[in-house]
Protein backbone atom coordinates (compact mmCIF):
# COMPACT_ATOMS: atom_id res chain seq x y z
CA UNK A 1 0.00 0.00 0.00
CA UNK A 2 1.27 3.48 -0.87
CA UNK A 3 3.04 5.04 2.15
CA UNK A 4 2.00 8.60 1.20
CA UNK A 5 -1.64 7.53 1.08
CA UNK A 6 -1.31 5.84 4.48
CA UNK A 7 0.20 9.00 5.98
CA UNK A 8 -2.70 11.09 4.63
CA UNK A 9 -5.38 8.96 6.32
CA UNK A 10 -6.84 9.84 9.72
CA UNK A 11 -6.67 6.68 11.79
CA UNK A 12 -8.92 6.19 14.81
CA UNK A 13 -8.31 3.71 17.57
CA UNK A 14 -10.29 0.53 16.87
CA UNK A 15 -12.35 -1.01 19.62
CA UNK A 16 -13.71 -4.46 19.22
CA UNK A 17 -16.35 -5.78 21.52
CA UNK A 18 -17.62 -9.17 22.46
CA UNK A 19 -21.33 -9.89 22.76
CA UNK A 20 -23.34 -12.79 24.16
CA UNK A 21 -24.82 -14.98 21.46
CA UNK A 22 -28.62 -14.70 21.82
CA UNK A 23 -29.16 -18.19 20.38
CA UNK A 24 -26.56 -20.07 22.45
CA UNK A 25 -26.42 -19.03 26.13
CA UNK A 26 -22.87 -18.77 27.40
CA UNK A 27 -21.31 -18.36 23.92
CA UNK A 28 -19.42 -15.12 23.24
CA UNK A 29 -19.10 -13.63 19.75
CA UNK A 30 -16.82 -10.96 18.32
CA UNK A 31 -18.81 -7.94 17.16
CA UNK A 32 -16.82 -6.31 14.33
CA UNK A 33 -18.82 -3.09 14.23
CA UNK A 34 -18.56 -1.20 10.96
CA UNK A 35 -15.66 -2.80 9.10
CA UNK A 36 -16.43 -2.32 5.42
CA UNK A 37 -14.74 -2.29 2.01
CA UNK A 38 -12.57 0.80 1.70
CA UNK A 39 -11.38 0.66 5.30
CA UNK A 40 -7.66 0.48 5.98
CA UNK A 41 -6.73 -1.52 9.06
CA UNK A 42 -3.47 -0.78 10.88
CA UNK A 43 -2.64 -4.01 12.66
CA UNK A 44 -0.76 -4.29 15.96
CA UNK A 45 2.13 -5.98 14.12
CA UNK A 46 2.55 -2.88 11.90
CA UNK A 47 0.91 -4.37 8.78
CA UNK A 48 -1.74 -2.39 6.84
CA UNK A 49 -4.69 -4.26 5.35
CA UNK A 50 -7.27 -2.94 2.92
CA UNK A 51 -10.76 -4.33 3.50
CA UNK A 52 -11.84 -5.56 0.12
CA UNK A 53 -8.46 -7.30 -0.10
CA UNK A 54 -9.38 -9.30 3.01
CA UNK A 55 -12.91 -10.20 4.03
CA UNK A 56 -14.80 -8.71 6.98
CA UNK A 57 -13.61 -11.42 9.37
CA UNK A 58 -9.99 -10.81 8.27
CA UNK A 59 -9.59 -14.05 6.36
CA UNK A 60 -7.32 -14.20 3.38
CA UNK A 61 -9.46 -16.97 1.92
CA UNK A 62 -12.83 -18.49 2.77
CA UNK A 63 -11.46 -20.94 5.35
CA UNK A 64 -8.39 -19.34 6.89
CA UNK A 65 -7.46 -16.21 8.76
CA UNK A 66 -4.20 -14.45 9.44
CA UNK A 67 -5.62 -11.97 11.96
CA UNK A 68 -8.39 -11.61 14.47
CA UNK A 69 -10.39 -8.48 15.31
CA UNK A 70 -8.37 -8.06 18.50
CA UNK A 71 -5.26 -7.62 16.29
CA UNK A 72 -6.53 -4.29 14.86
CA UNK A 73 -4.80 -1.24 16.32
CA UNK A 74 -6.38 1.55 14.25
CA UNK A 75 -8.83 1.98 11.39
CA UNK A 76 -9.28 4.60 8.65
CA UNK A 77 -11.47 4.87 5.57
CA UNK A 78 -10.18 5.72 2.11
CA UNK A 79 -11.62 8.95 0.68
CA UNK A 80 -14.72 8.28 -1.42
CA UNK A 81 -15.93 5.24 0.53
Amino acid sequence: MNQELIKSLKFKKFKYIKIKDPTFPGMILDAPGQIKPGDVLHMKDGEYLLVGDVNKVLGVCDDCTNYELKDIKEIATLPGF
